[in-house]
């Protein structure tokens, strides 16, 4: 892998421009993420990185999330992250750091006064971690943005992030979303996960227009539901903390064993126009409904739409060839 990391760094500095958070600034990206990146290739890569001087161009976010960087690769990142004023995000989502890496992290920011964003969910950071973090960005004033989600923080952890909130007012985005279900090993698969236990206002739901009727088969419909809640309804999801929200599959087959939608991702990554489907288009057969005391159970029949029936709904356009 070291023997090969200059042509994969090379070939990831390619300067892509993206929006930051108030769409108004370009910035540019270094994007190592899923990468397979150890601690070995880490060393190998801040010294091409540091040579290349990229990391001195205005606005850079750095992304190495989902690769296989431990502590002593984090305390390379922070050696560069100690030192550097022009950094705007560093991303570790989905890494090997424990509490010695959050450390490392902290001595850094204790130097740092530029960086914005820090993400380091998925991780496995506990309280002693998340306390070193806690104590160093009560005097930060520059990140507005800590994401901690899928962590272990602890009851202590959760303590010293509440102190953090009132101490701090320049953040002003903290994601600890994390909830919990054994057949997961009590782990958030991805941020973004959506469906199982939620509740909505009437307002929001009628606001997203219900939920999609277009994925006919497994897969899908959550994702888009996800995507109503924080596109058209311009909210966010807010999750209750892993040591409080801890779900039990109780279901006899996996969920995963009904036949996937072929056409699931066409439609959810097509952006179509959720006023196009949904409560407002909705055709069905109510049959009967029974009141228990915890359940409404009410059944009714919908007619499966074929695929380029709901690829002509949707305006969803066909790839050309």
């Amino acid at each position: 892998m070291v023997s090969t990391i200059k042509n994969v760094l090379l070939s990831a500095i390619d300067y892509n421009l993206e929006g930051i958070a108030n769409g108004v600034q370009d910035n540019l990206k270094l994007d190592l993420s899923q990468k397979d990146l150890t601690d070995g290739d880490m060393q190998v890569v801040i010294q091409h990185v540091f040579e290349s001087n990229v990391l001195a161009q205005p606005y850079i976010i750095f992304d190495l999330s989902k690769n296989k960087i431990g502590d002593k690769g984090v305390s390379y990142i922070s050696n560069i992250l100690s030192n550097n004023n022009t950094l705007l995000a560093l991303n570790l989502h989905a890494n090997q750091i424990d509490n010695q890496g959050a450390n490392f992290l902290s001595s850094a920011l204790e130097k740092n006064t530029t960086l914005k964003i820090l993400k380091i969910n998925w991780c496995h950071i506990e309280e002693t971690g998340t306390k070193a973090l806690c104590n160093v960005l009560k005097n930060n004033t520059s990140i507005n943005t800590l994401e901690l989600a899928s962590n272990r923080i602890g009851e202590q952890g959760a303590l010293c992030i509440n102190t953090l909130l009132r101490m701090n007012k320049a953040i002003i985005s903290l994601n600890l979303r994390s909830v919990a279900v054994d057949k997961f090993n009590y782990k958030l698969l991805y941020s973004t996960l959506f469906g199982g236990v939620t509740a909505f206002r009437l307002s929001d739901l009628l606001g997203a227009n219900g939920y999609p009727t277009v994925y006919w088969g497994w897969g899908g419909e959550d994702d888009d539901m996800y995507l109503r809640v924080v596109k058209k309804l311009k909210k966010s999801i807010t999750r209750y903390p892993m040591e409080i929200a801890r779900y039990k599959m109780i279901r006899t087959h996996d969920h995963t064993s009904g036949k996937a939608n072929p056409h699931r991702h066409t439609i959810l990554y097509s952006k179509y126009d959720y006023n196009l489907d949904g409560i407002s288009t909705t055709n069905y057969t109510l049959h009967n409904v029974f009141f228990y005391k915890l359940f409404t159970l009410i059944n009714v029949t919908l007619t499966e739409e074929p695929f380029e029936k709901i690829r002509a709904r949707l305006r969803i356009k066909k790839k050309k060839k």
